[in-house]
């Protein structure tokens, strides 16, 4: 499986509310679900993010802090609340046995011509930082950089909806938990990075970044259409998802979730917040969960969209 796919299915796979859901046409056709039964004591509830997005579409912030509000603790892939530490933690699972040393000296160090004008041309076009700076940056940090770009992914700016949810917990004092660490998720995708050298990997990443730009912008529509089954099928059917890495990467790690969930929930309600891929398919979330006995009742979310100055194409290669 290439770098591009594995970028999208990563980035895919995180109370009362108003007059801002409408009904839903099936019991997937939603990224927002309301869990109860099988006894526990209080509604939770479930929500589908991209862990990053444009700023000028979104779900009312107002609906998701109500729903953080009226529970008693967040639960998030990661626990993102100290994130300072988060980084730390993520730049020590980078400087492992995949990225020997040379890997981590800046790329103009590391790469032929060829090589360094395909990485200065994708650095001009896309990046938030000047050139001068990127210069002094590994490869792996220029596609971190790169990664995250507005321009990249066709947006004015970007925002995360996890920090979004962090900062409600924060607001309403809520612990955040999360259902697995920094390192054990580098270690699930270390498999794959190591099917490709790191420079090869990331050279690719850089080259298909506008290919990159479109699926992200396809990636939106589906998301905000608000339907966990077709963002689990784009996530592994349109990306051509290889079926052991879809087995690591969502299936085996939704069925390790089970019982962390199930310990939240029946400890009081909860606000979880996963990766919108994890939700949809055989081996969902929302499958797994109503195996055991809960009910998931979709909630359909009003979309807000907020009019920005378009963004231009950046010219071709």
């Amino acid at each position: 499986m290439n770098t591009l796919r594995l970028f999208l299915i990563t980035l895919i796979s995180l109370a009362a509310v108003s007059n801002a859901q409408y009904l839903p046409e099936t019991e997937n056709d939603a990224i927002f679900f309301e869990i109860t039964g099988n006894n526990i004591e209080k509604p939770s509830y479930l929500f589908g993010t991209i862990h990053i997005m444009c700023d000028d579409e979104e779900f009312p912030r107002a609906v998701l802090a109500r729903a953080v509000s009226s529970t008693d603790h967040v639960v998030m892939e990661i626990d993102l609340s100290n994130l300072p530490e988060v980084i730390k933690k993520s730049a020590k699972a980078l400087r492992n046995d995949s990225n020997p040393p040379k890997e981590l000296k800046p790329f103009p160090e590391v790469l032929s011509k060829s090589e360094n004008d395909l990485v200065v041309r994708a650095v001009n076009k896309y990046s938030i930082l000047p050139l001068r700076i990127m210069k002094g940056l590994p490869l792996e940090a220029v596609v971190a950089v790169l990664a995250a770009s507005p321009k990249a992914l066709g947006c004015e700016s970007i925002e995360s909806y996890e920090l979004k949810i962090v900062d409600a917990a924060k607001s309403n004092q809520k612990k955040t938990y999360g259902l697995e660490t920094i390192e054990e998720q580098f270690k699930l995708i270390e498999s794959e990075r190591k099917k490709t050298s790191t420079k090869k990997r990331m050279l690719e990443f850089i080259a298909e970044t506008a290919t990159r730009k479109a699926q992200f912008i396809e990636l939106r529509e589906i998301y905000f259409s608000q339907n966990a089954d077709k963002l689990f099928d784009f996530a592994t059917t349109k990306l051509k998802v290889d079926p052991k890495f879809q087995a690591i990467l969502l299936d085996e790690r939704n069925k390790a979730w089970i019982p962390k969930i199930e310990k939240h929930v029946n400890g009081g309600a909860v606000f979880i917040a996963v990766g919108s891929a994890h939700l949809g398919g055989e081996n969902g979330l929302l499958n797994l969960l109503r195996a055991k006995g809960y009910d998931l009742k979709p909630i359909k979310l009003k979309v807000i969209k907020r009019p920005v100055n378009p963004v231009s194409p950046p010219p071709s290669q």
